[in-house]
């Protein structure tokens, strides 16, 4: 398996999550808390149309995928399954280079 395939999974340079729930953002074990128990520094996205928050450092919240800036190599979408495909295609028309999926 070539190395580069992995890179956008285990160095990304910019992360998005997608779907996030308030709870989780409070939580102290999340997605957001490993980034930065790990010391990941890159752009972190969080993107829900229910949340609002302000922007701190390292993490911008956005309502829509189409309103987040930055080019990013890593998607973590937490969506009901049905909503899966559409934010997936959502992801590659961003040119997101990977996505993983945490869905019941």
């Amino acid at each position: 398996m070539d190395g580069d395939v992995l890179t956008p999974f285990l160095e990304p340079r910019g992360v998005v999550i997608i779907g996030i729930s308030r709870a989780a953002l409070e939580s102290p074990v999340s997605i957001l808390t490993t980034l930065k128990d790990f010391g990941y520094r890159g752009e972190v996205y969080v993107v829900n149309p229910h949340l609002r928050s302000e922007d701190d450092a390292n993490i911008r919240f956005r309502p829509t995928l189409g309103e987040v800036p930055a080019r990013l190599d890593l998607a973590v979408v937490s969506v009901e399954r049905g909503q899966v495909p559409g934010v997936l295609r959502d992801c590659v028309a961003k040119e997101i280079l990977a996505a993983i999926v945490i869905t019941q």
